[in-house]
């Protein structure tokens, strides 16, 4: 039987990273931030090697450059700010610090059309409403009150209903709904319902969905035949299936995201104890060289670091999943 608490308890004992100890303390422990250690850990948080590189890079209009395509002609270790944001969601960072806080305003001025769209305007159909929802599903990781914000989550949250209140996806179906809500059809597209985009945004407003609207929606993505587009994860696929790096890697970070549904573990319960059983000693997830590009640890020269992380990220999802 495994026992969360003492796993919590050798990570927190095993590790010198302040981000580390953060996001067990906040995410796991739910700490309240007034907290004395609370106070003092944020501070470590911030001076930390993995929050100040990220802030090294951000400029001063909130952006990291280019938003969603990276711009190869400029060496920078966060290649766009779409990737910057979600390496701070990682972190642990939230509305209140000012790295997020200059992203989110930024985003919000992005949005609102007061800023220049930062990359190349891409020449597909997609595009225009895709550009709404690269930014809003970003700024769903940290909340936002913008008009234009709940405006874009209204209908993204109506298509997912319309489409799936009948209890089956079908093509046409959804097609015909985005064609009246956001002017053009979603299928097999890389904004369609499958996308991370959407995941990210969904999850992060499950409470504009029902419990049984979050339940077909699980358990349309659990059997659907494509991918989760711009990841590698198909979560048809069993995991114990999978042996490439990327695609474990993608796939525990779509769990992430999902995990915070209602009806998850019903519907993931076999993903989720085969999860629990790579862990039958109460120790640390050992997923080899997975989660290499969300690493919170300063480095993972030493394998026990390594290890922490990826135990990191299993813990929030069984946290979700109620599993103590």
């Amino acid at each position: 039987m495994i026992d969360i608490n003492n796993i919590v308890e050798k990570v927190l004992s095993n590790t010198n990273s302040a981000v580390v100890k953060y996001k067990i303390m906040i995410e796991i422990f739910d700490t309240d931030k007034n907290d004395t250690e609370i106070k003092k850990l944020r501070k470590e948080l911030d001076e930390s090697k993995r929050v100040q590189d990220i802030i090294s890079e951000q400029r001063e209009d909130g952006s990291w450059g280019r938003f969603h395509s990276q711009n190869t002609k400029i060496k920078q270790k966060y290649k766009t700010t779409e990737s910057a944001i979600i390496y701070l969601s990682n972190l642990g960072l939230k509305r209140g610090d000012r790295p997020v806080d200059k992203a989110c305003n930024y985003m919000e001025e992005l949005l609102n059309k007061r800023l220049h769209w930062p990359d190349a305007w891409e020449k597909n159909k997609w595009f225009l409403a895709g550009v709404d929802l690269f930014i809003t599903s970003k700024l769903s990781m940290f909340g936002c009150e913008d008009e234009k914000y709940n405006d874009i989550v209204e209908k993204w949250s109506t298509i997912l209903f319309e489409t799936l209140s009948g209890g089956e996806y079908k093509s046409e179906v959804v097609n015909e709904i985005a064609k009246e809500i956001i002017g053009v059809d979603i299928h097999n597209s890389y904004i369609g319902l499958n996308s991370i985009n959407c995941v990210i945004l969904l999850t992060n407003n499950r409470h504009r969905l029902s419990d049984d609207l979050q339940k077909k929606y699980l358990n349309w993505l659990h059997t659907y035949e494509k991918n989760v587009f711009y990841t590698t994860a198909y979560l048809k696929k069993h995991p114990k299936d999978i042996v490439n790096v990327g695609e474990l890697s993608d796939w525990i970070v779509v769990m992430t995201y999902l995990s915070k549904l209602d009806g998850f573990y019903e519907e993931f319960k076999d993903e989720i104890n085969w999860l629990l059983r790579l862990n039958e000693d109460n120790d640390f997830w050992d997923l080899g060289k997975a989660l290499t590009k969300q690493r919170l640890s300063d480095n993972w020269r030493k394998q026990i670091n390594r290890k922490i992380d990826q135990t990191v990220y299993i813990l929030g999802i069984l946290k979700n999943c109620n599993i103590k």
